[in-house]
Formats: structure tokens, C-alpha cells, sequence
């Protein structure tokens, strides 16, 4: 948090005590920190740097945000209303606050379209989706845009809100907007998992490798839906700003139960690291990723990519047979060890049914053994 004001006070001992302290605290929910700090909200956050702030679980009833920078905040279960907080010249854009903020000024300056809202949100359901979509095909005008992101929040039909959230990806001019739509459905709805859902699931598809959706797509991590999390999460997997993220989604794969989930990862974080490892952590004979719970068995190992050991063949022509084998075998064993030592993920072997378990990647662990019994059973 920065301020654009500058002041030649000098900075009092009881704040200079409390900066370790700050950094100290494990709550990291925004309101909780300004109290924590002392801070007034009436005074204190007017001309300051506040962008890609999450907001999540905050009350901001009682802020005064004038002049400050509020680009890209974002967070879930948000409280506040459009007169409150205040944003007296605030830069609100691409925020959580857009959509809201953006909608109560056309309404107030077309009263007559907030009539015809309020009759279609009693409406029977399949009317109010006949009627959103004739008032999206008309693209003059912001107008159908308007009405039918109302008449979102108005309705308690999970259909109507469906249809109009599709609706709205497919007629909308400027994917900016439905973006937005789809952040302010976010910042309200955190305790209703369908409407939830279906909006995660909307930035996936749509905005995926967006900065500010990828922020969003992480906090649904925590959410208390399991179909939530899960959309949430292989939504940010697909995105090409999974790097930015990955501490977050290392935390979560970690204590995940579901070994598609773990395995999906395992995929893609192998293939950030090269096709080597990407091709080494894949079970060439059930076609999928292997699962880092799982404790690999010698037919795992065994069962390669035989078109990559030909081209290794090829490098390696004067190595007689046997030993050809051994190396290939201590090159994959070795890729599948640098998996878990970048993420912390260590792949189990275990030769034998009964036999000793081997860490692969542990630095302690010797593999000679292992090899060559291996060698043995591949001959």
C-alpha cells in the first residue's frame, strides 16, 4: 500500500514498532490489517495505491477511497454498497467495484429501464430468457447489457441466471464488460456454489490468461464448494500465467484427495520443467500422468516411450546393449527425481511387492540396487 501524498512528518516510534508486528500477523484480511494498524477509514486510505488488493471477507462500509488507485482489486464475499465505501475520483477499472458502480449510473439516468427490470425479475423464467435475449441482440445500445445484468442479480432462478451469463459471452461487444459482469458475480455470490460455478467457469474458458481472472481463479482455491475448487483449479492450471501462481496452486495439490487433480498437475507442472521430465513422470502404459501418492512399480518403469529410447539408442551407438539399458533407465529414474526435488513432490519405487520403498530424487538415496535388478527383468 502506497500513498500519492508526500509529508515531511517524521514516523512515530509506536509505528515503527509495529511494522514487524504486521508482518508478523497471519491474518491477512484487509480490514483486520487496518485496524491492527490503527488506521482511520473515514481518513486514512484517500490517495493511495491500493491496486490488485484483495478484498476478500471485508466489510468496506465506512471506507473513503477518494483519489486513490483501486485498479484490479478483486475478492469474494466483499460487502459494500454503491454509495459506500467512497470512490470521489477513485480508479476503479477492471475491479470488483466496475460493474456495480458502472450499472448505478446508467440506471439512474434511465429510471424508466429500472421499471422494466423490476417486471421481468417476477416474471415466469422462460419469458425473462425470451426477453434478455431479444434485448442482447440489440447491440446500438448498452441497454440490453444493462437489463439483463440486473435482472442477474434480481432473479433467483438458477436457469434465467445461466442463460444470461451465456448469453452475455456470446452478444456482448467487448469482452472488457462481460469480464466485469463476471467479477462482481464473484465478489457477491461466494455463498451460492451454483452461481459460483458457473462463473469460474466462465473465466476459464474465456479469460483464462487474464492477470486479473487468474488472481480471481486462485482464490476460489480456498472455496468451501469441492466443484468450485476443482474448476478453480484446472482453470489455472490451463493458463499461461500458472507460473505467476504456482506457490498457491503447490499448496493446494498438496493435500489434495482427488489423484486426477494431483495427476493433472504433475502433467503440467512437469511440462514446465522440459519434455524430458514431461515424458519421464508419464505412464506410457495407461496413458496418463502418474500420481505422486502412488509408489511406482517395476512395470511402471519398465513400460517407456519407445520411440524416445530409439532416438537415445541413436546417440549412444557404441554402448553395448546392456549397458545402453542401464543408462536410459538411471536417465529416467534421475528426470523423475528433479520433479519432486523443484516441487517437493518425491516419487516412490518399490522393486518389490514387499520390498524396500526408494525415494527418487531424495539425495540420500542410492539407486545402483534397483538398476540392476531392472536390468535383469528388461532382458
Amino acid at each position: 500500500m502506497k500513498t500519492t501524498d508526500y509529508t515531511d512528518d517524521p514516523i512515530s516510534r509506536e509505528y515503527l514498532k509495529r511494522i514487524p508486528q504486521l508482518l508478523d500477523l497471519e491474518d491477512t484480511n484487509f480490514v483486520t490489517q487496518a485496524k491492527f494498524c490503527g488506521l482511520d477509514p473515514a481518513e486514512d486510505f484517500q490517495n493511495l495505491d491500493l491496486g490488485e488488493v484483495d478484498f476478500s471477507n471485508c466489510d468496506l462500509r465506512g471506507f473513503n477511497f477518494s483519489g486513490s488507485d483501486l485498479r484490479g482489486c478483486y475478492g469474494v464475499n466483499v460487502r459494500w454498497e454503491v454509495d459506500d465505501p467512497i470512490f470521489d475520483g477513485a480508479d476503479t477499472d477492471d475491479s470488483l467495484f466496475s460493474h456495480r458502480l458502472t450499472q448505478e449510473r446508467y440506471f439512474q439516468e434511465h429510471p424508466d429501464e429500472l421499471e422494466v427490470v423490476d417486471r421481468l425479475s417476477i416474471d415466469y423464467w422462460a419469458n425473462v430468457i425470451i426477453r434478455v435475449e431479444e434485448f442482447l441482440q440489440d447491440k446500438a445500445s448498452d441497454r440490453g447489457a444493462m437489463i439483463a445484468r440486473a435482472l442477474f442479480d434480481r432473479s433467483r432462478d438458477p436457469t434465467v441466471r445461466m442463460n444470461i451469463l451465456l448469453f452475455m459471452k456470446v452478444t456482448t461487444e467487448h469482452s472488457r464488460d462481460h469480464k466485469l459482469f463476471i467479477f462482481d458475480i464473484l465478489s457477491g455470490y461466494e455463498s451460492d456454489p451454483t452461481v459460483t460455478l458457473a462463473a469460474v467457469r466462465a473465466l476459464n474458458v474465456f479469460y483464462g490468461d487474464d492477470r486479473d481472472a487468474f488472481n480471481w481463479l486462485l482464490k476460489y482455491l480456498d472455496h468451501s464448494s469441492r466443484e468450485v475448487r476443482r474448476a478453480a483449479f484446472l482453470g489455472a492450471l490451463r493458463s499461461d500465467r500458472i507460473k505467476d501462481g504456482l506457490p498457491r496452486i503447490i499448496s493446494y495439490v498438496k493435500d489434495q484427495a482427488d489423484s486426477a487433480q494431483r495427476r493433472a498437475f504433475v502433467g503440467v507442472a512437469s511440462r514446465l520443467i522440459s519434455s524430458q521430465i514431461n515424458s519421464a513422470v508419464y505412464n506410457w502404459r495407461d496413458k496418463c500422468f502418474y500420481d505422486f501418492h502412488d509408489v511406482l512399480s517395476t512395470s511402471d518403469v519398465l513400460a517407456w516411450n519407445n520411440e524416445e529410447f530409439r532416438l537415445f539408442e541413436g546417440r549412444h551407438t557404441k554402448q553395448a546393449a546392456g549397458v545402453l539399458v542401464k543408462t536410459f533407465l538411471k536417465r529416467r529414474l534421475n528426470l523423475i527425481g528433479k520433479f519432486g526435488e523443484r516441487y517437493g513432490f518425491h516419487f516412490r519405487y518399490q522393486e518389490k511387492p514387499n520390498g524396500p520403498v526408494v525415494v527418487l530424487g531424495a539425495k540420500d538415496v542410492q539407486l545402483a540396487e534397483s538398476l540392476q535388478s531392472l536390468i535383469a527383468q528388461r532382458r
